[in-house]
């Protein structure tokens, strides 16, 4: 039996480089969410976790497809949509609630 690729779809609606920087995160190459969050002109704090491996594993699976290391930036949108830079586009990796 022959092995279907999934063929993963490049996001249709508003790229997020138009939104805020506070929607940009980043899986660190150790697996781990990191945000930087603009507290005010002077003020950034750095937000870290481990606690969302599934999310890490839908960005790797994207940034993977696209032959680029595992770590990235990435977005989600206001309908939970993860959103991951790769390969020169904006592809949709899936929903996490």
């Amino acid at each position: 039996m022959a092995v279907v690729a999934k063929q993963r779809q490049a996001y249709p609606w508003i790229e997020p480089s138009s939104t805020k920087t506070d929607a940009k995160y980043r899986v660190t190459a150790d697996g781990q969410i990191r945000l930087v969050y603009i507290v005010d002109r002077r003020e950034r704090a750095l937000l870290t976790t481990d606690q969302h491996p599934r999310l890490v594993e839908m960005v790797t699976e994207v940034k993977r497809e696209h032959g680029e290391p595992p770590s990235g930036v990435f977005y989600i949108n206001e309908w939970r949509h993860v959103l991951v830079k790769a390969g020169g586009g904006t592809w949709y990796a899936g929903r996490y609630d």
